[in-house]
């Protein structure tokens, strides 16, 4: 009896280990992923940059009078506006993202903690029925 009993426990004990290895797998795959997030978010944003200094200089660089150069500058200065309007929601959108990934991660991590309290408990009391 007493060996079916701690065959069981040695069960729950490797099942708990699995689950804890594949728990912390997936928090370093989230936490990949939320920097490569970062990545093509700076890399992005660089991107538009460049964009941004193309389109001011073919603007700049076609402009024959005044007039012309007051209606350009109102319209790249609401091209600006649009744009940081979009990267502040694309900020946003990231900013959000990494929260539930890291809360995901949290998550995760709570049960990692449950699973080694549970395993300590199991050892503890496995130990005390093999030196008692």
């Amino acid at each position: 009896m007493t060996s079916n009993h701690d065959c069981l426990h040695e069960e729950q004990i490797q099942g708990y280990s699995q689950k804890i290895a594949e728990l912390e797998a997936h928090a370093e795959f989230k936490e990949q992923r939320i920097n490569e997030l970062i990545k093509d978010n700076k890399r992005i944003e660089r991107k538009i940059d460049n964009l941004t200094n193309t389109v001011n200089k073919v603007m700049l660089n076609s402009i024959r009078d005044n007039n012309d150069l007051k209606q350009r500058v109102i319209t790249l200065e609401t091209k600006a506006d649009t744009q940081e309007k979009i990267i502040a929601q694309y900020e946003e959108k990231a900013r959000k993202q990494r929260e539930e990934e890291r809360a995901k991660t949290n998550i995760h991590l709570a049960y990692i903690g449950t699973a080694m309290g549970v395993l300590s408990f199991v050892f503890a009391y496995l130990l005390r029925g093999l030196f008692s």
